[in-house]
Parts: C-alpha cells; sequence; structure tokens
C-alpha cells in the first residue's frame, strides 16, 4: 500500500468492520474466471478518501470536507477504484482474480457479493494509517469457489 500511495501506510489488525448500512463503504467486487469465486475488499469511507487523496496528492482538509459530506466526488472515487484494482494483489496467493466492481452502496452489490459478505471463507479486517491523513478500516474477504 505504501508503494502505491507514495507515503507510509501502517496497518494493525482490528476488530471486524460493520458491514451494515450505517457505516459508509466502498465495495469492491474480485472475480476468478476459472472457479467462479467471489473475493471482496471492504474499506470505510474514512479509508476510501484518505487513500484516494493521498494518491492524488490532495490536502487532508479536503479529504476530511469529503468525508463529512458523506460520500466521495467523482476523482476521489475513480482513484480509490485504481486502488482497489491494485488490490487485487491481496488475494493473489488463494486466487487469481480481478476486480469486476466498485459499488459505493450495500444495495448496490450483487447478490453473489452480498452471499460472499455474509458467509466468507477467510476474512481479514485491518486498520491503515496514511502518514500526513486520517486512519481508516478495510476488509479483505476470501470467497469459496463455486465450481471447479
Amino acid at each position: 500500500m505504501s508503494g502505491i500511495l507514495g507515503r507510509k501506510v501502517v496497518v494493525a489488525k482490528t476488530p471486524p468492520l460493520d458491514l451494515g448500512p450505517k457505516v459508509a463503504k466502498v465495495f469492491g467486487v474480485y472475480r476468478e474466471s476459472s472457479t467462479g469465486r467471489i473475493c471482496l475488499c471492504i474499506v470505510d469511507l474514512v479509508f476510501a478518501a484518505n487513500a484516494a487523496g493521498a494518491m492524488l496528492v490532495f490536502p487532508p482538509f479536503a479529504v476530511a470536507t469529503a468525508i463529512r459530506s458523506g460520500k466521495l466526488d467523482n476523482d476521489l472515487m475513480e482513484t480509490i477504484r485504481e486502488v482497489l484494482n491494485i488490490c487485487s494483489r491481496c488475494f493473489h496467493d488463494e486466487a487469481r482474480v480481478v476486480l469486476a466492481e466498485v459499488c459505493s452502496d450495500l444495495a448496490s452489490l450483487p447478490a453473489d457479493a452480498a452471499l460472499t459478505m455474509k458467509a466468507p471463507l477467510l476474512r481479514f479486517d485491518v486498520s491503515a494509517s496514511i502518514t500526513g491523513y486520517a486512519e481508516g478500516r478495510l476488509t479483505l474477504m476470501l470467497g469459496k469457489p463455486v465450481q471447479g
């Protein structure tokens, strides 16, 4: 992550992120074509805005404004999409996945991804502190192979 953002990123294991609609999140949905496996990288709005802001070299006060608004503008959303695309590497020890889609709310999550979220094979939750920006949270989920 440090290489992607050009800043030191410190991660620490944390209690599970609230996946309900109360906490604003961005969902990266990854698919493996050979087995139908779905993986997810779910980031809270704070991480999404700060990671995208760091990549774009936005000042932290501009990122804080986006967080207060409760949603990402087009520039931040496009950039977090790129960050999530690069995050597909997090799964490569277990699955060769590609980013299939990015959803900005729980309601737009595909049904098969929502099922994976309810019963993942593996789940890993961390906090991520980006130097100069606020700390946010992300969750990685490895889904079960559907076929193969």
